[in-house]
């Protein structure tokens, strides 16, 4: 059975430039074969089931690492879930003889369920190092977007912007992911600690989301077009709010970005973590690419700034030849940022 393999959503991990030793560090946080490495420890606290010891977790594809999306399933399912290549050349999770495993299965959510009610609630303090508590939360999310149908799964970004819109059954799962970024945001620090010899790459590159066996990447798909004659461009929501003000295009980062009497719109390539320096006084937030549950998406949602996320990188062009006197209204809660003046 072929392998799939899924880019690192984060893209503080996949922006970066993994010389060979930062790379085998972090092949070692997820080794199998050795029992005492962060991931087998962050299993261990969960108490789900380990492939082979064998089994490769991650995969470099033009230094970018991937990991192993079946093992993961696995793991995250307690054995029940394969993934499986569908019609559309993508993926889908399969559970083949589930009822035979559905006690299994039933142990596993309340184990999960457990951890995650301890953690919320402090009752128990992390008993391990601030690596393997950051996976083992990230093993626990992954828990529970298995329990999210298709249907409630596709407007994951509009449930967790607003968690009390989402159908009743799933209402408290979504709140349960937010907590959990919040709480591995909290432990970004280790690992840029960790990985502070990968620097930031020298040119912004889009790693495809996930491939198939030992084959080369594809060419990630084009985008959605924008609406050009409107100058209306659409993203995924992260934080509801409507704001319109001035633009400012940061097209480097800084480490103190210099003080402003207004409250701009700030539009950044990545929702990377250095984002998060510009927050304080930001009107609102528009990344052109970036996941969700990002880390700078998660600390946006928490502080209750305006933002949008997955915008497209030609949006960001644009915007980075637009010139002066630019403007841009934008709207949290539909994912939508409309150009008013340029």
């Amino acid at each position: 059975m072929q392998t799939l393999w899924l880019a690192f959503p984060e893209e503080s991990i996949s922006q970066r430039q993994f010389g060979l030793p930062a790379q085998r560090r972090l092949e070692d946080i997820f080794s199998l074969a050795d029992t005492a490495s962060p991931w087998r420890r962050a299993m261990g606290l969960l108490r789900m089931p380990a492939p082979a010891a064998e089994t490769q977790m991650i995969a470099w594809k033009g230094g970018v690492p991937y990991v192993n999306g079946s093992a993961l399933g696995y793991i995250a399912s307690g054995g029940i879930v394969v993934a499986v290549p569908d019609k559309a050349q993508g993926f889908r999770f399969s559970a083949p003889r589930a009822i035979l495993k559905l006690p299994q299965a039933m142990a596993l959510q309340w184990r999960v369920t457990r951890f995650i009610q301890e953690r919320l609630a402090d009752r128990a303090a992390p008993d391990a190092d601030d690596i393997t508590e950051s996976l083992a939360l990230g093993l626990a999310l992954q828990t529970l977007l298995m329990r999210l149908d298709a249907k409630t799964a596709a407007r994951l970004p509009q449930y967790l912007a607003a968690p009390d819109t989402a159908p009743a059954l799933h209402r408290k799962t979504f709140v349960w992911i937010q907590a959990l970024q919040m709480r591995r945001t909290a432990l970004s620090p280790a690992w840029h600690r960790l990985f502070a010899d990968a620097q930031a790459a020298d040119k912004p590159r889009k790693p495809p989301p996930f491939y198939w066996g030992d084959q080369a990447p594809a060419a990630p798909p084009a985008g959605p077009a924008p609406v050009a004659q409107t100058n209306i461009f659409k993203g995924q929501p992260v934080c509801a709010g409507r704001v319109e003000a001035a633009a400012e295009i940061v097209t480097r980062l800084a480490d103190t970005p210099p003080p402003r009497a207004d409250k701009p719109v700030y539009v950044f390539r990545y929702a990377r973590p250095e984002t998060t320096v510009y927050f304080p006084q930001a009107g609102a937030l528009v990344f052109a690419q970036g996941g969700v549950l990002s880390h700078a998406c998660v600390v946006a949602r928490d502080m209750g700034i305006p933002c949008v996320t997955g915008v497209g990188e030609e949006f960001f062009t644009r915007m980075s030849t637009a010139g002066a006197g630019l403007r841009l209204a934008v709207d949290g809660s539909n994912g939508e940022v409309k150009i008013i003046s340029c």
